[in-house]
């Protein structure tokens, strides 16, 4: 099974939270792991917000960082090439959804994956609409 993850689906491996263990169990399940090349920085922006919250430490925050950045060397990093960024000005177009959620769409357009994994409920509208099987968690 091909996966393509959205960074509001992917940070719950690594920050607890509702979800977190059907994340896992589909990472698990999977043949290959797909992100769109947006995904790095926008969970370091994630887990820099929850340190400088509070809501994690210092010493938690690198560990965070660096079990995101060990994981990201063994799974797919889907680059932003013309077709990904033509499917993300026709998503929204289509749906007039965030920029960054559209191109997460588009990249997965791009990859082609089983199912497109998100936890935001927007992006999940628009990616089933540009024609993604999606896993809303």
């Amino acid at each position: 099974m091909k996966l393509f993850f959205d960074t509001s689906a992917f940070i719950k491996r690594y920050i607890e939270e509702a979800g977190s263990s059907e994340i896992e169990s589909l990472c698990g399940k999977a043949d290959d792991v797909a992100v769109s090349m947006l995904l790095p920085v926008e969970a370091v922006s994630a887990i820099t917000r929850l340190h400088e919250e509070k809501k994690i430490t210092v010493q938690q925050m690198k560990a965070i960082k660096s079990a995101l950045f060990s994981d990201i060397k063994d799974i797919t990093l889907v680059q932003l090439s013309t077709s990904a960024i033509t499917f993300s000005i026709r998503t929204i177009e289509s749906s007039h959804i965030k920029t960054l959620d559209a191109v997460h769409i588009g990249c997965a357009m791009e990859y082609v994956p089983d199912y497109f994994v998100t936890s935001d409920k927007q992006q999940a509208v628009s990616a089933r609409k540009a024609g993604l099987q999606v896993k809303y968690i």
